[in-house]
C-alpha cells in the first residue's frame, strides 16, 4: 500500500486530503502536536517544534510526504508575538522535516509543500505567473522563507519536492468561505475597498486533486501556482456569492481604512490584489474540476447547505 505523512493533516485541507487519498486506497499517517489526537484510518505520530524528537518508525514504511503545518495567517491580528508564530510554526517545522529525512528518509519518494500566492503581494491587474518576482512586505517574506526552509530537502538531500504557491481555498466545510458568506447572509454583505483588487481562488477539491498529481507525476518538481485559471476581483467574488445565495448587496463598498484600523498590517490578506495564472498546473496537464468561479460556488452552496 502507499503511505503517505501529512503534517497539519487536522485542518481544512488535511482533513479533506486525507479523505481523498483513503478513496484512492492509500494509507495516511500525521506528525501532530497533539499526542492523544486521533481519527480513524490514520496513524498519528508526535513531534514538537520546540524538542524535535520524532520516532524513526515514522518515515519507516512512508513514500511521500504533504508539508501543510503552519499557523492560520488569517487567525488573528498580526502582533509580533503572532509573526513570530507564523514564522517558527512555517520555518521550525521544516527544519524539522529536513534533518529527520537526511536521517531517515532513504524511501521518501517526493515531498509536497504547502506555501501561497501572497508571497507576489500586491500587484494591481497585473498577471503573475511562476516566474514573478517577491514582493515586498511581511507575508511575502514569510512565503520566501518558508519555500527556502523546503528547497534544501530537493537541493541537498535529492528528494523531489514540490511548492504549491495556493489561493483562497473555498470548501462548503469552513475556512474563508464562511467569512466570505456570513455577511451575505444577514445582508452585510459589501465589496472591500474599491472593489477591483484580484483573488486567486482554488476550489478544495482541485488542490486536493493537485497535491495527489504532484505526489505521482514524477516530472513534476518545484513551484506551481495553486489557484484555479480565473481569478476574479473583490467586487465579482461577492457579488456572484450573494447572487447565489439569493442575498442582495444593499451596502456601500467598505473603504479600505476600516480594515486597516480593525486587522492592522493583516488587512493585506484582503486588500492586496494577486492575480494569479496557473501556468506551470496547466502545462502539466492537469483537468480542473471547477475552472470557474460559477462552478465552483455552486458545488460549493449545496454542500454547506444549512451550515451557514
Amino acid at each position: 500500500m502507499r503511505n503517505v505523512l501529512i503534517t497539519g493533516g487536522t485542518g481544512l485541507v488535511g482533513s479533506k486530503l486525507t479523505k481523498v487519498l483513503a478513496d484512492k486506497s492509500y494509507s495516511v499517517s500525521y506528525l501532530s502536536r497533539k499526542s492523544s489526537y486521533q481519527k480513524q484510518g490514520v496513524s498519528v505520530y508526535q513531534w514538537k517544534l520546540k524538542a524535535p524528537e520524532i520516532e524513526k518508525s515514522t518515515f519507516e514504511n512512508t513514500q511521500y510526504i504533504v508539508h501543510l503545518a503552519g499557523a492560520n495567517i488569517g487567525e488573528k491580528r498580526w502582533s509580533e508575538t503572532q509573526k513570530r508564530l507564523l514564522v517558527e510554526s512555517r520555518l521550525d517545522s521544516s527544519e524539522i522535516l529536513y534533518t529527520k529525512l537526511k536521517a531517515h528518509g532513504q524511501n521518501i519518494k517526493a515531498v509536497i509543500s504547502a506555501s501561497a500566492v501572497g508571497i507576489y503581494g500586491d500587484h494591481g491587474d497585473d498577471w503573475l505567473d511562476e516566474n514573478s518576482g517577491v514582493g515586498n512586505g511581511f507575508l511575502p517574506e514569510l512565503c520566501s522563507n518558508w519555500e527556502a526552509s523546503v528547497k534544501r530537502i530537493q537541493d541537498e538531500l535529492g528528494i523531489r519536492t514540490v511548492m504549491l504557491r495556493i489561493g483562497v481555498v473555498l470548501s462548503g466545510r469552513g475556512g474563508a468561505f464562511f467569512k466570505m458568506a456570513k455577511p451575505i447572509k444577514y445582508w452585510l454583505g459589501a465589496p472591500i475597498g474599491s472593489g477591483s483588487q484580484f483573488i486567486s481562488w482554488i476550489h478544495i477539491d482541485d488542490l486536493c486533486n493537485i497535491v495527489i498529481k504532484a505526489m505521482e507525476d514524477s516530472t513534476m518538481s518545484g513551484i506551481y501556482n495553486a489557484v484555479a485559471p480565473a481569478p476574479v476581483t473583490n467586487h465579482e467574488f461577492t457579488s456572484m456569492l450573494a447572487y447565489f445565495m439569493e442575498k442582495p448587496l444593499i451596502m456601500p463598498k467598505i473603504p479600505k481604512f476600516v480594515f486597516r484600523l480593525m486587522f492592522g498590517e493583516m488587512s493585506q490578506i484582503l486588500l492586496d490584489s494577486i492575480r494569479v495564472k496557473p501556468e506551470r498546473i496547466l502545462q502539466s496537464g492537469y483537468q480542473y474540476k471547477y475552472p470557474t468561479l460559477d462552478t465552483a460556488l455552486i458545488r460549493i452552496l449545496k454542500k454547506a447547505k444549512g451550515r451557514i
